[in-house]
């Protein structure tokens, strides 16, 4: 049993107007409770490498909850319906480092594994599925470390 506390919490001034949005530390947690840590690594991903984070035949066969971060800017390519059941989905985002050597930017979450395949974009209905695979891309000019975290 693991219990997860997490507070995330952003302040934005533009044009005199203040924008909130999350929880600040000495406010109660989001908290989740989990059977616990399904997995805990670290990589080190040479330039113009590729490196495989999460494979759900291989680290665990689902999550509730995971975390990576990096120290130098990685592609995240996020893979649903691996296994190409229902028709796999393939999705690229950018991870933020903070451009410092072992030193680790903003954490990606995602909350859960849950995923569609076999999708028309816009129209929405598609296959309930899950994410099966998580890759990263290191296209900076460092060897980048990347950390993920996951609850299950």
């Amino acid at each position: 049993m693991a219990t997860l506390k997490y507070w995330a919490y952003a302040e934005i001034e533009s044009n005199g107007v203040i924008h909130r949005m999350g929880r600040k530390s000495n406010e109660s947690p989001y908290a989740i409770t989990t059977s616990g840590i399904a997995f805990d690594k670290t990589y080190d991903v040479a330039t113009s490498g590729t490196q495989k984070i999460y494979d759900v035949d291989v680290d665990a066969s689902n999550f509730d909850w995971l975390m990576i971060q990096t120290d130098y800017n990685l592609n995240l390519q996020l893979v649903t319906d691996d296994d190409a059941n229902n028709g796999e989905e393939d999705y690229v985002i950018g991870l933020l480092g903070s451009g410092t050597a072992g030193e680790f930017g903003p954490p990606f979450i995602l909350p859960t594994d849950d995923g569609k395949a076999n999708f028309t974009v816009d129209t929405w209905p598609g296959t309930d599925d899950v994410i099966e695979r998580l890759n990263v891309y290191n296209d900076t000019a460092n060897t980048a470390r990347v950390r993920i975290l996951a609850l299950t």
